[in-house]
């Protein structure tokens, strides 16, 4: 459920104000991120940290539920998240950036970018998007 909150927010950041608005128009848009984030901690789907910037500027913030349920600590700006498999997500835009700078190719080895890996050279990027080790026997 979690997740369905996470990609529902991101479309309504996507709706804050065009960016020729001012600060101030855009920090107009926190009656309706409350409205919003509050309505999901209720409902017990999102426990979090909302951050949402314009142009390098926090124009938005708020932290709702526990971090910890039994120590019933609340959120705050430095609680730390398990994201579990959501760095694929980020690791397959990493890659594909990189690629399109020409920074990285996805067959060569990652002795190329981690030196002193042991068998570096039998793991290549491509791996990571597979969901594969690269390796005979990973164990």
């Amino acid at each position: 459920m979690g997740v369905i909150a996470v990609c529902c927010l991101l479309v309504v950041v996507g709706a804050a104000p065009a960016a020729g608005k001012t600060q101030a128009a855009a920090a107009g848009i926190a009656p309706a991120f409350d409205a919003y984030i509050d309505g999901h901690a209720a409902n017990g789907d999102f426990p979090g940290v909302v951050l949402v910037s314009r142009d390098g500027r926090r124009i938005y913030q708020k932290t709702v539920g526990s971090a910890s349920l039994p120590f019933r600590a609340p959120n705050g700006l430095d609680s730390r998240f398990l994201v579990a498999s959501v760095t694929k997500t980020f690791t397959a835009a990493g890659i594909a950036f990189l690629q399109d700078q020409s920074r990285l190719k996805t067959d060569d080895g990652l002795e190329l970018y981690l030196p002193g890996l042991p068998a570096a050279g039998k793991i290549k990027p491509w791996h990571l998007l597979a969901h594969q080790s690269g390796l005979d026997n990973p164990n």
